[in-house]
């Protein structure tokens, strides 16, 4: 799977979860639009994990993870479509 359709499979499930972004998308700049559904999918991971029900070992795992790949975000480096 290349990067870009790596990127719009991840920004799509956040699309399919929310259809409601169909109603606010024309109030978003149309150059802005990308950025902001790159964010809200990127929350949208967040809240997934922070919501993981049962053992929360895997949750603090995610959560290593996200916080060791943001840090790599900062020094040009991604392991996630995202970054």
């Amino acid at each position: 799977m290349t990067t870009s359709s790596a990127l719009d499979s991840f920004l799509d499930k956040w699309r399919t979860r929310w259809p409601e972004w169909s109603v606010a998308e024309p109030f978003v700049p149309e150059h802005q639009r990308n950025l902001v559904v790159a964010w809200f999918s990127l929350l949208q991971e967040f809240d997934d994990i922070l919501n993981t029900a049962g053992d929360p070992m895997p949750a603090d795992a995610k959560l290593a993870w996200w916080g060791e790949e943001l840090r790599s975000w900062a020094g040009q480096r991604s392991r996630h479509p995202l970054g």
